[in-house]
C-alpha cells in the first residue's frame, strides 16, 4: 500500500493526475484507512476541478483522523473555491 501511495502521490503532485489517481485508489484496496491517500486522492479530484469528489476524499480522511491538518485546510480550501 505505501508504495502504491508514494507513487500516486507523486504522479499528483507531477500533474499526472489520471496516472496518479489509479495508484491511489490501488492503495486504498490495500489500506482502507490510508489517510494520506485519501488527500491525495482529494487533491487530484480538485486539479481537475471535481471540487464535490475533492471535498468527499478530504472528509473521508477526516474521518479517520479529525485532526489531520491536511485534509482540514484542503477542505477549507474548496469551501472557499466552490461553496456547497
Amino acid at each position: 500500500a505505501d508504495l502504491e501511495y508514494v507513487l500516486g502521490a507523486s504522479l499528483v503532485q507531477s500533474s499526472q493526475t489520471s496516472e496518479g489517481t489509479i495508484h491511489l485508489l490501488q492503495a486504498l484496496k490495500l489500506n482502507p484507512r490510508q489517510k494520506q491517500a485519501l488527500n491525495f486522492l482529494g487533491i487530484a479530484m480538485q486539479k481537475q476541478g471535481n471540487y464535490q469528489d475533492a471535498a468527499n476524499y478530504y472528509r473521508r480522511a477526516l474521518e479517520i483522523d479529525a485532526d489531520y491538518p491536511a485534509a482540514r485546510e484542503n477542505l477549507e480550501r474548496i469551501a472557499k473555491i466552490s461553496p456547497p
